[in-house]
């Protein structure tokens, strides 16, 4: 619980600084600027998640399982992703000119040289920041996290005192911010690479490679249901329209951190159940936690959402609103489907994530084409979200099954508290006042 709470104190702070962020880069940069920026930041972002192949992943899974990491298993599954990194780059430096061919050449090579520094460092330093969380030291992953968006926050603050606003200059301060960051991860796990704990035989790598490989599909799954639909925006609308959309996505993040952290913590945890009422146990605390939160978050923005909108980045963005309300409906629905995800990876069950998130990705794709573009109902914004809001309930309705068939976690069980989870959390709470008296 005590990590539970550092953790969200952090993810408080990351949504001050990410909202910080957000605002000035749409009320400098105006709804067309926003656009670019948006386009130059996606896609070598979906083109780096696409070579990972999710090696970082079955490191970490495996330093949680066996409460142990070193210099062997992290270099050798590095070494083994190399390959796929160069490859993704070449792949990725012909396909950006023409995923981005309505864009200014110069925001195009933009792109490119981003691509160069994402890919490896999504490999390297993405590893070693999941590394301090899979070995417990909670408050130096949150530190982590928290780093990134404070360092572009305040270099975007520098840029706006500066007078040196673009977004071309915005994308340069997102790079700079994680790399600082991602290298920093890589110092503070040094001392723990030097040990010689930990080694990986043949047997042990195959296992690992094969575990990595099924993550992976599912990433590409998770990746596809929530890429997909800022694909063919980017492509279909113009840098304006895809601005506001923007807009609506930065306000939805807000949702999507508050599930972050028991979607993440709760793989670990799963893991370290050593029985399978010990692993169903966690998932459904987890569950339930996350709906609770992410539902009063989505009720805010659905209430709120014009309002909103027009104070913080202007009345230029609240064409926004009716997209954001649905985008509000489909975040509180994924939050609950990334813990499901979590739980399920943790006890092993990674190809039931994949079915899932499957579902999600043909529910949206039938959607966006049904809804967004020339051949259906052109419908736009409001047609893209009402796309993401469907695949996303379709997405969680299947996980929840999968949950009840596979671990026998009936979805009452999962979704509703009862009053072993009350008392669970009045025992919490005493202990938390008790540690602070």
């Amino acid at each position: 619980m005590r990590d539970l709470f550092v953790s969200y104190a952090t993810t408080a702070a990351v949504q001050v600084a990410t909202l910080v962020t957000g605002v000035l880069a749409a009320r400098l940069l105006l709804p067309e600027g926003r656009g670019e920026l948006f386009a130059v930041l996606l896609w070598p972002q979906v083109i780096a998640s696409l070579s990972s192949l999710s090696l970082g992943n079955a490191i970490n899974w495996r330093t949680a399982r066996l409460a142990a990491g070193g210099a062997d298993a992290f270099v050798k599954l590095i070494a083994l992703g190399a390959p796929f990194t160069v490859l993704g780059i070449l792949i990725g430096w012909h396909v950006m000119p023409v995923a981005m061919r309505g864009y200014d050449p110069e925001l195009v090579g933009l792109a490119q040289m981003l691509l160069l520094v994402l890919i490896p460092g999504q490999l390297v330093f993405g590893t070693a920041a999941g590394q301090h969380l899979a070995l417990g030291r909670v408050v130096v992953w949150n530190l982590l996290r928290l780093l990134q968006p404070l360092g572009y926050a305040a270099i975007a603050v520098a840029l706006w005192l500066g007078e040196a606003v673009s977004p071309a200059n915005f994308a340069l301060a997102y790079m700079a911010s994680g790399l600082i960051t991602g290298a920093l991860a890589l110092w503070l796990l040094a001392p723990r690479l030097m040990r010689r704990d930990g080694r990986l035989g043949p047997g042990e790598l195959k296992q690992l490679v094969v575990y990595a490989l099924s993550v992976h599909l599912g990433a590409l799954l998770l990746l596809g249901s929530g890429q997909l639909d800022r694909m063919v925006l980017s492509v279909s609308l113009t840098p304006a329209d895809l601005g506001l959309y923007a807009v609506a996505l930065s306000l939805v993040g807000g949702v999507a951190l508050l599930a972050q952290v028991p979607a993440i913590l709760v793989l670990p945890k799963t893991a370290g159940q050593s029985t399978d009422a010990g692993q169903s146990l966690v998932m459904a605390r987890y569950v339930k936690f996350t709906l609770a939160v992410a539902g009063v978050g989505a009720l805010a923005l659905i209430l709120l959402a014009g309002p909103l909108l027009t104070l913080l980045f202007g009345a230029e963005y609240r064409g926004a609103a009716p997209a954001l309300r649905l985008l509000a409906v489909a975040a509180a629905f994924n939050a609950v489907q990334n813990v499901l995800a979590g739980g399920l990876q943790g006890a092993g069950r990674p190809g039931d994530v994949n079915r899932a998130r499957a579902a999600g990705l043909v529910a949206l794709a039938i959607g966006l084409a049904l809804l967004v573009g020339e051949q259906g109902l052109d419908a736009g914004l409001l047609g893209a979200g009402a796309a993401v809001m469907l695949a996303a309930l379709v997405q969680v309705l299947v996980g929840l099954w999968l949950a009840w068939r596979r671990m026998g976690i009936a979805p009452s069980r999962l979704l509703l508290p009862n009053g072993e989870d009350w008392a669970y959390l009045r025992l919490r709470l005493e202990q938390l006042r008790e540690g602070r008296s």
